[in-house]
């Protein structure tokens, strides 16, 4: 899914953060599910153009859309870069993304590669193995809580082993994220 994506020349993508429901709930999400939240955590910001009060978004494939846009720094910031830019930062920024593509105003040109949208369309989620710095592009694999911020890291199977402290199996669809239990792997018990 995701490799397919990176075969055009340009992308547009955002850092996301894995929140297991608790952390959710912090925000006034009510979710029994983790969800995926733009990496702005632990503080609710202040607009310095207009004084609007904004926080972290709920990302899913789909529109999403932040509660003001304006001149100076309201609304949805995003990268903007070439596939090999994606593919550095999902090694080095986080271990979730949003491909997406920017709707009505846009703020921020080239050179710049950080922009800033009035709304998204998130078309993908891209989940990146991070064991070490064997980075990897992940449709499928385990999820792995971090010690900060109600985190869940995504690792593939072949790293469960290293990581027997995974939580959650999860694969990537097209309408998101869908969660299983984790069911004991035979191949470690035989």
């Amino acid at each position: 899914m995701v490799n397919e994506t990176l075969n055009v020349e340009r992308i547009n993508w955002k850092d996301l953060h894995l929140i297991t429901p608790e952390g959710v709930k912090q925000w006034g999400v009510d979710t029994e599910a983790p969800e995926l939240l733009s990496p702005t955590l632990n503080e609710t910001l202040i607009c310095n153009g207009c004084g609007h009060y904004y926080r972290p978004l709920v990302y899913k494939p789909g529109l999403i859309s932040p509660d003001q846009f304006c001149n100076q720094d309201c609304g949805i910031y995003f990268y903007n870069g070439s596939t090999k830019d994606f593919s550095r930062w999902a090694g080095v920024k986080g271990s979730w993304g949003a491909i997406l593509e920017p709707i009505g105003q846009v703020a921020g040109s080239e050179p710049s590669q950080v922009r800033r949208a009035e709304a998204v369309l998130v078309t993908q989620i891209a989940g990146v193995c991070q064991p070490g710095k064997q980075h990897h592009l992940l449709d499928n694999g385990v999820l792995v809580p971090s010690f900060k911020l109600n985190l869940l890291i995504p690792y593939c199977e072949d790293h469960y082993a290293s990581n027997n402290g995974a939580v959650l199996k999860f694969r990537i669809s097209e309408n998101g994220l869908v969660f299983s239990p984790i069911e004991p792997l035979r191949k470690y018990f035989l």
